[in-house]
């Protein structure tokens, strides 16, 4: 409005002192015209910015709404692992855990003890029973190693030992090479392992014993180092 009122004014200021009614209707209609594009621009320019407000508070409540679903993103997945983890927990407190140890009823004589000192019962299905032999001098001759596996089909109750095998030195080494073995000149490694199913299909326990040669032992003793003493 006021730029039509100064066009008027510059109209009016440069115009003559007599006009016709024709000039002086042109000029109010210049007026006119000017008011109506001024207001128009004003409008124009008003609803620009509203839009560009609007626009800016829209762009806002995205960014807003986005790292709130990202929080809740985190949030389920935070509640998805502790879930896993909180079941994982219990299937350990709850499930069947074997302890393999070797009794010895002599020199030459052991009992594969197998015992369930877990909650569940233990279906026990498969034992392994691995002999590695390596010389204590480069000029001895022997078998190196033997695998021997047998399969079970037996339910092992919780805190009951059970003897799973007998293994008779003699009888698997042989008579020469049980001599060495016990003279100190062949080394002898034994790792028993046994597959069983509790809470989970597929569990094993696996240990591992060497022969102890001093005169004062003469006998299979566990290696207690956690590597060789392995649960899963």
């Amino acid at each position: 409005m006021m730029s039509a009122l100064i066009v008027y004014a510059a109209i009016q200021t440069n115009s003559a002192p007599a006009t016709s009614g024709g000039e002086i209707l042109a000029q109010w209609v210049l007026v006119g015209v000017t008011a109506v594009t001024a207001a128009f621009i004003w409008y124009q320019a008003r609803e620009t910015r509203i839009a560009a407000e609007a626009t800016r508070d829209s762009v806002k409540a995205i960014k807003e709404q986005a790292a709130i679903m990202e929080r809740q993103t985190l949030a389920a997945e935070r509640a998805a692992k502790a879930a896993t983890e909180s079941t994982s927990v219990l299937a350990n407190i709850e499930r069947a855990w074997v302890d393999i140890r070797l009794i010895k009823e002599n020199v030459a004589l052991y009992t594969m003890q197998l015992t369930n000192c877990g909650r569940t019962v233990a279906h026990v299905k498969e034992i392994f029973l691995s002999c590695v032999l390596t010389p204590a001098k480069n000029d001895v001759v022997f078998t190196p190693s033997s695998d021997r596996r047998f399969s079970q089909n037996k339910l092992l109750v919780p805190n009951i030992p059970w003897p799973g095998l007998i293994l008779d030195l003699r009888e698997q080494l042989g008579t020469d090479t049980y001599h060495q073995v016990r003279a100190g000149t062949i080394r002898l490694h034994y790792r028993l392992m046994v597959r069983y199913a509790s809470i989970s299909p597929n569990c094993e326990s696996e240990c591992l014993y060497y022969f102890n040669a001093a005169e004062n032992y003469q006998c299979l003793i566990p290696v207690e180092a956690s590597e060789y003493n392995r649960h899963t």
